[in-house]
């Protein structure tokens, strides 16, 4: 297949084009920096310059693509930025830019790419408690939820023009070399870790093999439409997760690291990103059948720190 994809220098994007690469399709990454792409992704991906906020030649690798993957967005996961109006407004402009500027590609293309995979988030439920949401389960109201439902509805303009639509509606992703979990284990590495918010909030979470497994899957099989709940079939609450890491390390985990703790620290950033409770189910791929490689988070964790001196 002849992929474009749009992020593929970041945390997943990385891997996903490495994966593509490796079973034989053609990537074309959209980049704000071709030379940084390539060095990244190698020399047999093409890298094409782009900008989500206005329209250019980068619009016409879409013509004769297979498939268009959008993983595009400023990242919500670091705790240490402060969510001032201007960050918040990051967050919001940089997704629905770029999916606005990816669906119009996509249109204007002839022939189309024949299926869209445009990055989602579990966001979109709000924090829920214990309840179990899958893929029907209604949003929520605060500001990330209202960004994914804005994010997904920015996305569905494809659908009146024969394109495939798939949401991965992403949890917490488990992989080395970034994303959260560099910054939930670090007060382990200092023999401080501890229960990392409330012990009974939901954790939805999916190791970085099944994301991008997820990712391929739904490239491939049509049967994947609509919203995708990519997490693993097991959540577990904060106090299970933070002892399954304190095990992965071996490190005690005994500092608890409450929910009022933490938002004093981080403010908003903790409360709506770090600290929703979201337990949240993978109906639609188990259902599709998708055959997760990680299903617990024990064993994930461990996969992921237990082998390497901390």
């Amino acid at each position: 297949m002849r992929i474009v994809i749009a992020g593929g220098t970041g945390f997943i994007g990385t891997p996903l084009v490495r994966a593509l690469r490796q079973r034989g399709d053609d990537v074309i990454a959209l980049t704000r920096s071709p030379r940084h792409a390539l060095q990244e992704l190698g020399a047999d991906v093409e890298a094409v310059q782009w900008d989500p906020r206005s329209r250019g030649p980068w619009m016409d690798v879409f013509r004769g693509a297979d498939a268009v993957v959008d993983l595009a967005g400023h990242t919500v996961a670091s705790p240490f930025r402060l969510w001032t109006a201007e960050e918040k407004r990051r967050i919001r402009s940089s997704r629905l830019d770029a999916t606005n500027a990816v669906v119009d590609a996509i249109i204007r293309a002839e022939p189309r790419p024949r299926v869209l995979i445009n990055a989602s988030a579990v966001g979109y439920y709000g924090s829920r408690g214990g309840e179990i949401l899958t893929e029907t389960s209604a949003p929520g109201t605060d500001f990330l939820a209202q960004v994914v439902v804005d994010w997904e509805a920015a996305a569905r303009r494809v659908e009146g023009h024969g394109v495939r639509l798939v949401l991965p509606r992403s949890g917490i992703v488990l992989g080395r070399g970034g994303g959260i979990l560099q910054y939930f284990t670090l007060p382990f590495r200092f023999f401080g870790g501890g229960t990392l918010g409330d012990p009974e909030q939901w954790v939805s979470w999916t190791h970085l093999d099944d994301q991008v497994g997820l990712l391929l899957f739904a490239l491939d099989d049509d049967r994947a439409q609509g919203p995708m709940n990519y997490t693993a079939p097991n959540p577990v609450t904060m106090q299970q997760f933070s002892r399954e890491i304190g095990d992965a390390m071996h490190r005690p985990s005994w500092v608890p690291m409450y929910g009022t703790v933490m938002r004093l620290t981080l403010g908003q950033r903790a409360s709506v990103a770090l600290l929703a409770s979201q337990r949240v189910v993978p109906e639609v791929a188990l259902r599709d059948g998708y055959s997760f490689q990680h299903t617990t988070s024990d064993e994930a964790l461990r996969s992921l720190l237990g082998s390497r001196r901390q």
